[in-house]
């Protein structure tokens, strides 16, 4: 096996003065490093989990890995951390938090693009206490990453 460094000499040859520089210099070999030391969780030519075509949107091919890939590495988790977190895809709906459906979330990622999907969500998640909103969704006022508690 080779030192995990191995690409370092070269990198003393160049000075750099920035981090910006450094990434841009350095970009092709840091990736090529990265992507021999760590296997992905979900490939391209891996199966897509069936509840995704339970959404009611049809997500890109790269978002139904990414969600994919995401359950799967919450599995990892739960097993390192003896945890029984679950990952559910579904439409969101009031009766979906405040039924008997699910127990109340301790995280939601949302990919909503209009903004009275933002405040449907909003009501329902007030009246819940703390949990955590990662709105991932499109235009409509914005986001593509905010965090809410």
């Amino acid at each position: 096996m080779s030192w995990p460094f191995s690409f370092l000499p070269f990198l003393l040859e160049t000075t750099v003065d920035t981090y910006f520089e450094y990434l841009r210099t350095y970009s092709q070999e840091l990736g090529s490093r990265i992507v021999e030391m760590y296997a992905p969780v979900q490939g391209p030519n891996d199966p897509i989990a069936k509840q995704v075509a339970t959404l009611l949107r049809k997500p890109p091919p790269a978002q139904a890995l990414t969600i994919t890939g995401l359950a799967k590495h919450l599995n990892r988790i739960n097993l390192f951390w003896g945890l029984n977190w679950s990952a559910v895809a579904r439409p969101f709906s009031e009766r979906t938090l405040r039924g008997n459906d699910i127990s109340t979330p301790d995280l939601l990622i949302g990919c909503v693009d209009t903004r009275a999907a933002r405040r449907s969500i909003d009501e329902v998640l007030s009246g819940l206490g703390a949990i955590y909103w990662l709105d991932l969704g499109n235009n409509a006022a914005a986001s593509m990453f905010s965090a809410s508690l």
